[in-house]
Formats: C-alpha cells, structure tokens, sequence
C-alpha cells in the first residue's frame, strides 16, 4: 500500500474517531447536565430538608423549654407538697401532744374537783351534823329555859351580833341576889366572847374545853355560874 493510500486511511480513521469523540462529549455532556441537574435537585431537596430540620429542631426546641419549664414547676410543686405535708405530720404530733396534755389536765382538774367535792361533802356532813347539835342544844335550852330561869335566875336574850345569845344570871351576889351578871355565847363557833364581869380567859377556856367535851348546855351554864360567883365573892 501506498504512502497515500495510507494517509487516506488514516484521515478516514481519524474522521471516525472525531465522530465518536464528538458523539462521546455529547453524551458526556448530557451526563453532566443530567448528573448536575440531579445534583441540583438534591441540593433543592436537602436545603428544604434542612429547613424543615431547623424549623422541627425550633419546634422541639420550644417543646423542650416548656417542658422544662413545666418539669421545674413540677419539682416546685412536689417540694411544696412535700413541705407542706411534713408541715402537716408536724403540726398533727404538735396537736397530739397538746391533746395528750390536755387529756392529763382534765384528769388532773377531774381528780381536784373529786377531793373537792370529797372535801364539800364531808364539810356539809359536818355542818349538818353541827345544825342538828345546834338545833338539839336549842331545845334543850327552851326545855330547860323557864326551871332555870326560876332557880337560878337566868334568862336569855339575843345578843344582836351574828346570832349570839346573851345568858343573864341572878341570885349569884350573897350581897345582891337581884345583881345580874352575864356571858355572851357564840353558838356557831363554840366560843364565849365576852363577860361580864370579866372573867380571866384561862377559866373561859377551861369551862369551854368542858362544855365541848361533853357538850351539854347545862353544865356550861352550872360552870360559868360557879365562876361568876368565885368573882364577885373576891
């Protein structure tokens, strides 16, 4: 074959190979565009994506805060209650105690009101069993009153003074039979308060020692009687 021959050839083959080349950045440059409009696309989508994420991760934030918020105030809530509940068994021991006290105060002031009312009844008991002494002294005076008024020359009389009785004796004075003397008699207190004439007070107290050992109204009348006639005779 001839140099030209193979020229020929070659400027053919070189022909061919610039038509494939040619086909070949065609499709290279659809495959590029294709490949960048894709990328494009993807870009498009995950920017979008990526908006949606942020906007979510917003969303979630502000979910996040309130619940944190409202996790807070929970907290506070709870320690509250708890405060509030220890506050609670505290003050209910507080007021057990307290009813515990007062229960043993009432027992106590229960147990007082008891000697009390021990106490009363056996002073009521007393004075009654005193107003029935009084009151048989008082009707043995009125029995004995008019005999002794005639042999003794005694009479009685109401003193003025917190229910005393004023006893009057005659014939006492051998000088002077009608001379009275007298002694003022406290019947509520068993007591002698006043004489006349005076008498020295350790012969009252002996003759009243007596009379409230054997408590008969006779004889204190016999005794002071006898004493009245020992002073006018010194």
């Amino acid at each position: 074959m001839s140099t030209a021959e193979e020229l020929e050839q070659s400027l053919q083959g070189y022909e061919q190979l610039k038509e494939k080349m040619q086909m070949l950045k065609t499709r290279l440059s659809e495959y590029l565009e294709s490949v960048q409009a894709d990328l494009l696309a993807k870009k498009r989508n995950y920017e979008t994506s990526m908006i949606h994420l942020q906007e979510k991760e917003r969303d979630l934030n502000t979910k996040l805060r309130t619940y944190e918020s409202l996790h807070n105030e929970l907290l506070e809530e709870l320690n509250r209650l708890i405060s509030d509940r220890d506050a609670s068994m505290s003050r209910v021991q507080q007021l057990k105690i307290e009813e515990e006290k007062l229960l043993r105060e009432k027992k106590e002031h229960e147990n007082k009101i008891q000697v009390i009312n021990d106490e009363l009844e056996e002073s009521m008991k007393a004075i009654s069993e005193r107003e029935t002494f009084i009151t048989k002294q008082s009707d043995l005076i009125e029995d004995k009153a008019f005999q002794l008024e005639q042999l003794l020359g005694l009479r009685m009389e109401n003193a003025g003074v917190d229910n005393h009785i004023l006893f009057v004796f005659r014939n006492v004075d051998s000088r002077d039979y009608s001379r009275e003397v007298s002694f003022v008699f406290d019947p509520e207190n068993y007591s002698i308060v006043e004489t006349d004439p005076v008498l020295d007070p350790d012969t009252v107290k002996n003759v009243m020692d007596n009379f409230l050992r054997h408590q008969e109204i006779g004889y204190l009348w016999r005794d002071m009687r006898r004493e009245f006639k020992r002073k006018v005779r010194s």
